[in-house]
């Protein structure tokens, strides 16, 4: 005898199974087995556009990685009964606005009978401040690394990419020039972190410390800014430099050692700390 759902009546089929009388639809819907949220909140920075999850801000930097963080918050929003267990949840943001989002969940039931769930779930975007942006608008700066570089290579923002995720609560902001990068952060020790890590990435380096806006505190004692130069030597084939007052050609360039051509057709070949030690200037120059 062929049995039929007890609410709608549709008749069971081998892709419409019954449960406790109810077909899978019906079963899911009146037995309230799971609850989605109709609306859920998500707290995102009005400065970047960080979002926040489990207390922790993510930043992400395409719509994809967007769309995987709103879908990691409304499934974590999606309440279910022991019987039934949660497999993959799409979740789509639906523009112009993206305040509803479309989410298909895959349910199992009981181990044994599947079910695509779909529902809209509306989103109310509560904005605010980020940890570093807040740390942006309300404190200022106590150090400064000025990086700079011959050439602004893909390595120079790699390195920039790299230590913003490593320090995203200690940096107050960083500003781009045509040839480096501006660090500003909270502390001398972060800012002597950062070098530490471009030293490690960048054989041909030197940095030069000085204090700037010192000022008296309290105590009596003097505290200033810390400006970190750091210049990275990353010379290539072509390049112009000045080593004491005199000018050569770039024709060669390792990991150890640079090779330069003076004016006369005269070779010298020079390592990285005497290249370090007397370096002046250097600069692309096209030919």
């Amino acid at each position: 005898m062929t049995r039929f759902c007890a609410n709608c009546g549709v008749n069971e089929t081998e892709g419409i199974p019954i449960i406790d009388g109810l077909c899978v639809k019906c079963y899911v819907k009146l037995k309230d087995i799971i609850k989605i949220p109709n609306t859920i909140e998500i707290s995102t920075c009005s400065r970047c556009g960080a979002l926040l999850v489990g207390g922790r801000w993510f930043y992400p930097s395409t719509a994809e990685e967007a769309q995987e963080i709103a879908r990691k918050i409304i499934t974590e929003t999606i309440k279910h009964g022991e019987d039934i267990t949660i497999g993959n949840v799409v979740v789509e943001l639906l523009p112009p606005n993206y305040t509803r989002a479309c989410t298909c969940i895959d349910l199992i039931i009981r181990n044994k009978y599947k079910y695509l769930l779909k529902a809209d779930v509306n989103i109310k975007w509560v904005k605010g401040l980020c940890h570093s942006c807040f740390r942006r608008a309300g404190i200022s700066f106590d150090a400064v690394v000025q990086l700079r570089f011959v050439h602004m290579d893909e390595s120079a923002k790699r390195f920039i990419e790299e230590i913003e995720k490593i320090f995203q609560d200690h940096i107050i902001d960083v500003e781009e020039h045509s040839n480096g990068f501006d660090i500003k952060v909270i502390s001398h020790r972060v800012a002597h972190k950062i070098v530490d890590l471009a030293k490690k990435m960048w054989k041909k380096i030197k940095v030069i410390e000085s204090f700037g806006d010192i000022r008296h505190s309290k105590d009596g004692s003097r505290r200033g800014k810390l400006y970190i130069s750091v210049r990275i030597i990353n010379l290539r084939v072509n390049d112009y430099v000045v080593l004491d007052g005199k000018a050569y050609t770039v024709v060669y360039v390792d990991e150890e050692t640079i090779r330069i051509l003076d004016s006369n057709g005269d070779k010298k070949t020079i390592h990285i700390e005497d290249l370090i030690s007397y370096y002046q200037k250097a600069r692309a120059r096209s030919r």
